[in-house]
């Protein structure tokens, strides 16, 4: 059997409407209309099954379980002048007593928007400019070089 695709590309039209912010907005929309309109037209306008409707209204009542997480990662990157990476904002956090993983502590601070002031890499060059005076060539006009002759030099 073939799955409808949509012009998204080819997710299945189910999946596609349950990005989390456009989801979580869909659910806001129906939430705010309720008391105007009937419940099954407005989740029909929306595309939504009713238990995903009734999924993403217990997400929104629930608290943000990595709030205080969050706030520590905040301060940690803030007093590194946000110039660290989520390698040593996780080595600070160990160090303040948080148990978490590096893998939190990456894909929070991507959800926070933080990232870290790098500096580009350079390649290395070992060349350090002219170390001596270049000497004159004296042996100008002295020696020939043509194919078939010999060489040749007047002292």
């Amino acid at each position: 059997m073939e799955q409808a695709t949509t012009r998204r590309g080819s997710l299945p039209e189910k999946i596609v409407g349950l990005d989390g912010s456009e989801a979580s907005l869909k659910t806001k929309a129906i939430v705010t209309l309720k008391p105007e309109h009937d419940l099954t037209d407005l989740l029909a306008a929306a595309g939504f099954a009713r238990s995903t409707y009734y999924y993403h209204l217990k997400l929104m009542d629930q608290a943000d379980p990595y709030a205080e997480l969050k706030a520590a990662i905040t301060t940690s990157f803030e007093n590194s002048r946000r110039r660290y990476g989520y390698r040593r904002v996780h080595m600070d956090l160990r160090a303040e007593g948080w148990n978490v993983g590096r893998k939190l502590v990456r894909k929070l601070m991507r959800i926070l928007g933080f990232q870290s002031k790098a500096r580009p890499k350079r390649r290395y060059n070992s060349y350090q400019g002219e170390q001596s005076k270049i000497a004159e060539n004296l042996l100008k006009g002295i020696l020939t070089w043509n194919p078939r002759t010999l060489f040749t030099s007047v002292m």
